[in-house]
C-alpha cells in the first residue's frame, strides 16, 4: 500500500534498500567510532582545561543514548542525501560530497567558540575532526552504495 503512494515513490522510490542499510550501518558505526576517539582520546586534555564546562563522565554516560540517537539520525540522512544525488563517480563523489558536509557540521561545531569559554585550538580540532569524519563517511557512503538497477 505504501509503496503506492505518490510522495514514497518520490522520496524512497529510488533506494536499493540492501545497500542504502549497508552504507547506513557502516556510518554509523564509523560516526560512533570516530567521534569516540577523537572526544575521548585526541582531545580529552583540551576538555580537562575546562571541567566546568563538562558534565561529569557519569553523566555522559547515563546520556549516551542521546548521542546514539543522534548518529543514528545524522548517519540516515548523510546516507539519504547522498542516494538523491549519486552520481556513480566511486570514492572521490564520496570525498567530495563528505567534505562539503564536513565543512557545514565543522563551522557549526566551530562556532561554539563564540559562547562557550573554551580555547580557538579546540575550536579548530573540532572543525578539523568533523571534516575528517565526514569525508570518510562520504567514502564508505559512495563504496557500498549502489542505485537500483
Amino acid at each position: 500500500m505504501l509503496k503506492n503512494c505518490t510522495c514514497y515513490q518520490h522520496w524512497m522510490g529510488h533506494i536499493n534498500p540492501k545497500r542504502f542499510i549497508m552504507a547506513y550501518v557502516a556510518v554509523f558505526v564509523w560516526l560512533v567510532a570516530s567521534s569516540m576517539f577523537i572526544d575521548h582520546i585526541c582531545l580529552m586534555d583540551s576538555y580537562k582545561m575546562t571541567p566546568d564546562l563538562w558534565r561529569p563522565m557519569a553523566d555522559i554516560q547515563a546520556n549516551i543514548w542521546w548521542m546514539l540517537l543522534a548518529y543514528f539520525l545524522i548517519a540516515k540522512t548523510v546516507v539519504y542525501i547522498f542516494t538523491r544525488g549519486y552520481e556513480g563517480k566511486g570514492w572521490r563523489e564520496g570525498a567530495r560530497y563528505g567534505l562539503l558536509i564536513g565543512f557545514l557540521v565543522g563551522v557549526l561545531s566551530a562556532m561554539n567558540y563564540v559562547w562557550l569559554p573554551i580555547a580557538g585550538q579546540l575550536a579548530i580540532y573540532w572543525f578539523v575532526g568533523s571534516v575528517f569524519m565526514f569525508v570518510v563517511a562520504g567514502i564508505l557512503t559512495a563504496c557500498i552504495y549502489k542505485p537500483k538497477k
